[in-house]
């Protein structure tokens, strides 16, 4: 097979060439046939462009939240429903590309944890499932498919994670406007009673746990400050203001591989934060009202995006200035983030436009976007790099990339 080099010429006896092992993107190969007296002929131009294997696999009624098991490959979808259906859960087997198990949970889920695949000290694999209109978690065995308990936790309760090690999971409860001040509910997950409660600042709506499991993180959105609590003493150690004033609207965090630095998008102020492990913020021009972002495994480069930006902001946790990076569909459409383990690729879904885009990480050049089933509401990497999986909220599928 033929190896090419950008804008050098490849010279063969025949007049067809093999091509094989291309990569990802857009290519644009030039063909001239020159005959025994050298007489040359015009040029042919062929684009060619590549894109990942996909599949779509229907699940159930408006899938939003999702997230992958890789001891068993399967990916959790949380599907919100929609009257009168009820909210459920589908299991879907990456292996035989199809839902094997459909969970009845409560009326319109929001969130979905799974306990980590090297969770040590975890009795049982659970997953945790958020049910803001009922103020409780479904609890699923993750072997079985079944429900095996419901717990009550506050009011309102949405993002909800589950510690490294698999004993703990931290749910958030929002509240809502009649009580402003959001909660944390610490469930033990062998007894999956609640063990504690922790007050929290103004409309809490997401919580992450550092890789470590030492702390975990929660945005305060109604007062521009993020939340840090001590695991697993669970008692907060601080409250960290960020994006240069309380109507930032932290709305999401992400943690580097080794703990720090802590990102949050803030898309009131434009910025995006830093938090080191002195609990001291930095803040950084997005340039952008971003509402989603993703980190590099060590935390740098960061890439931000919201619902009405034409275009990504990186950030490398430096004073300078974000890189913008323009591609397919980012205008007008809510989008969600997530980075391919090994940082080789960032995925980037349009929800208005039905598009996933992939972008390199190292050169920030976009590779190929992928028509998508209506709506794609949240993207994920599976933990081991292999697939890409696009929750299509309006068109009722899964779809999953061959990476």
């Amino acid at each position: 097979m033929a190896q090419f080099t950008i804008n050098t010429p490849i010279t063969t006896p025949g007049p067809t060439i093999d091509v094989d092992g291309v990569a990802l993107g857009t290519h644009r190969y030039q063909l001239v046939v020159e005959d025994d007296s050298g007489n040359q002929s015009q040029a042919a131009v062929a684009v060619v462009t590549v894109a990942p294997p996909t599949f779509v696999v229907p699940v159930g009624p408006s899938p939003v939240a999702l997230d992958h098991d890789p001891a068993a490959n399967e990916v959790w979808v949380v599907n919100s429903g929609a009257p009168p259906t009820p909210g459920s859960v589908s299991v879907v087997s990456i292996a035989t590309r199809a839902e094997i198990a459909r969970i009845r949970v409560g009326t319109a889920p929001a969130e979905i944890a799974l306990t980590p695949a090297a969770a040590t000290a975890a009795e049982r694999k659970l997953a945790l499932v958020t049910n803001p209109g009922e103020n409780n978690v479904s609890v699923i065995d993750m072997r079985t498919h079944t429900l095996v308990s419901t717990i009550q936790v506050g009011l309102r309760p949405l993002g909800v994670d589950i510690s490294p090690d698999g004993r703990f999971g931290y749910v958030v409860n929002s509240t809502g406007a009649a009580a402003p001040f959001g909660t944390l509910s610490v469930i033990d997950m062998n007894s999956l009673t609640v063990v504690r409660s922790l007050g929290l600042g103004l409309n809490p709506t997401r919580v992450q746990f550092s890789a470590t499991g030492k702390e975990a993180y929660v945005n305060n959105s109604g007062d521009g400050t993020v939340s840090v609590i001590a695991v697993p003493a669970h008692q907060l150690s601080a409250v960290v203001k960020v994006g240069g004033a309380q109507t930032s609207s932290p709305r999401q965090v992400v943690t580097a591989a080794q703990g720090f630095p802590v990102w949050t998008v803030n898309p009131g102020t434009k910025t995006a934060s830093t938090i080191d492990a002195n609990h001291a913020a930095q803040d950084f021009d997005a340039r952008i009202a971003a509402e989603c972002i993703a980190a590099a495994s060590a935390g740098r480069p960061v890439f931000c995006v919201g619902p009405n930006d034409p275009a990504l902001a990186v950030l490398d946790g430096t004073t300078a200035p974000a890189r913008m990076i323009r591609i397919p569909g980012n205008g007008g459409s809510t989008a969600s983030l997530a980075v391919v383990p090994g940082d080789r690729v960032l995925l980037a879904a349009s929800t208005a436009q039905n598009l996933l885009s992939l972008v390199d990480i190292r050169t920030l050049a976009l590779l190929v976007s992928v028509p998508t089933p209506q709506g794609p509401v949240r993207v994920i990497a599976t933990a081991d790099g292999k697939f890409g999986c696009v929750t299509c909220q309006a068109g009722n599928a899964l779809i999953v990339l061959v990476l």
